[in-house]
């Protein structure tokens, strides 16, 4: 995606044809996203344009919106402090309803790390059952199936979650709503993962997640392809040994410098942690 690769032209670009589209129909989070792409490419007056628009067709994000800093180029216009006073103004017109859009994120955020809490659990329980035993196995079967019907629901919630509103800003729901979030997409089969690569992306170039996470996502796409990782961040369990063990990687003799460049522990530190016997290759 040229956003992702910080072709911001280019973006802004294909952003305008896609509205010509016989079929487009552009959503608050389209719009405002296309407000980005034009302040990255230095074209504030259309930036101002699509957040115009955005908020007509319903934008009401304005912690993410003040936070954002694609949109740092537009601070010093003398159009953005009247645009902040007109979004204010449409969202939030009186203290009842910037206390009722405050409940609104608290809301969302309990239930992202309710969702969280969820998925820990079941995923715990089933990683110490398939240290023993095959979850294919009779003893793993009812647990597998329950594993997969929460896996299911929460799976749903967050994916209707993303294509209604985005990636919730960590301004809205917190560092730890966004990463239960990033936790339940990240566990998702291979198509959606891929799917929601663009949006991951887009998450960790606008801060709300980390370089790390985004090393995890893409290691864990490679996976599931069955290609060698390249951060050193997925795991699997090694029946005959008994034992936790890394998934194959590429060019496991610099994985440590990569890790380095994203803020990552060598990979001994973080096997040690996880009470893996790991030496490093030379």
């Amino acid at each position: 995606m040229a956003y992702s690769a910080q072709r911001y032209v280019e973006a802004d670009r294909l952003f305008a044809q896609a509205l010509k589209a016989p079929r487009a129909r552009p959503t608050s989070n389209d719009y405002y996203q296309g407000a980005c792409n034009a302040a990255l490419a230095g074209q504030p007056s259309l930036a101002f344009y699509y957040l115009t628009q955005a908020s007509q067709a319903g934008f009401t994000r304005l912690a993410h919106l003040r936070g954002d800093k694609d949109l740092k180029g537009l601070y010093t216009d003398s159009r953005w402090q009247p645009l902040l006073q007109q979004l204010e103004a449409s969202i939030v017109p009186d203290s009842a309803a910037a206390h009722k859009r405050w409940i609104i994120d608290q809301a969302l955020r309990q239930k992202l790390l309710d969702v969280a809490a969820r998925h820990q659990a079941i995923h715990q329980q089933a990683d110490s059952v398939e240290m023993h035993v095959e979850l294919g196995s009779s003893a793993g079967t009812q647990l597998t199936a329950k594993m997969q019907a929460i896996d299911a629901q929460n799976l749903l919630y967050i994916t209707h979650l993303l294509d209604a509103c985005g990636w919730p800003c960590v301004a809205e729901v917190g560092h730890r709503g966004s990463q239960a979030v990033f936790t339940i997409i990240q566990h998702a089969p291979l198509p959606v993962m891929q799917q929601y690569l663009t949006i991951v992306q887009m998450a960790q170039a606008k801060g709300e997640l980390t370089k790390a996470n985004l090393a995890e996502f893409k290691d864990r796409i490679l996976v599931l392809q069955g290609k060698p990782q390249v951060y050193g961040t997925q795991l699997r369990i090694n029946h005959a040994a008994g034992k936790w063990e890394f998934f194959p990687i590429d060019d496991e003799a610099h994985v440590d410098t990569r890790r380095s460049a994203i803020g990552l522990d060598p990979l001994i530190e973080y096997a040690k942690k996880r009470g893996l016997e790991y030496t490093p290759k030379q």
